[in-house]
This record gives C-alpha cells, structure tokens and sequence, in this order.
C-alpha cells in the first residue's frame, strides 16, 4: 500500500515503507539538530508514533507544519541529513532509493516554488 507526504496540494507517494524509514531518519535529524520543543521536531515525533504503530497508507501533511521560509528552508535542511543517512543505510531496495533521490528533487521544487512564485 502507498502513503505519502502532502506538500501544497501535490501527494509526493511513496511506499508504507519508505515513508516510514523517512520519517524516523528526518525525527532522528531532528533530534539532533533541532530543540526537543522546536515545532518540526515535535511534528516528526508524532508521525514517527503513529508510523510505527503500522498504520497503512498515511500521508504526512507537510503544510500543517511548514508554514513559512524559515520552517521550510529548516525542513529541507533535515530532508538533506536524513536522505544522506538513509544512503547510508540498507534500510530501502534499489527501487526505494531512486524514489528518494525522485521525491527529493520534487519536494525541494514544490517548496522553491512556494518561495519563489512566477
């Protein structure tokens, strides 16, 4: 089953799986370079619980908590230090990792856009 991460309108799918190795990698990012109270991080820890339970085909809405540049600008920060600890990892198939690399380049131009509307 899929779920996803939900970022200005746009659902960024991806399988239960990889979903669930993002979220923890980027709470573990956010733990270590965010305050335990900081917003992002507090969010992260809540869609790690819920993930963990293994819920099927949620999605992360991504809006509710990157409101602004700053937020984003954080968030994108963490998306970097998490996929680059996920590289490291075998915790994705072959498949996993293009969709990282895919999903990556889509979440930082769904954001950029936001930042920079035409």
């Amino acid at each position: 089953m899929s779920a996803g991460f939900k970022f200005d309108n746009d659902v960024h799918w991806g399988s239960n799986g990889a979903i669930e190795v993002c979220v923890e990698a980027l709470y573990e990012q956010a733990s270590v370079h965010l305050d335990a109270d900081d917003a992002i991080t507090q969010f992260l820890r809540e869609q790690n619980e819920i993930l963990q339970t293994g819920i099927m085909g949620w999605i992360v809405f991504l809006d509710d908590i990157l409101t602004d540049f700053d937020s984003r600008h954080r968030f994108l920060q963490l998306w970097d230090a998490a996929a680059t600890q996920i590289k490291g990892s075998d915790n994705l198939t072959e498949h996993g990792f293009e969709w990282l690399e895919y999903t990556t380049e889509n979440l930082k131009a769904a954001m950029l856009d936001v930042d920079n509307p035409s």
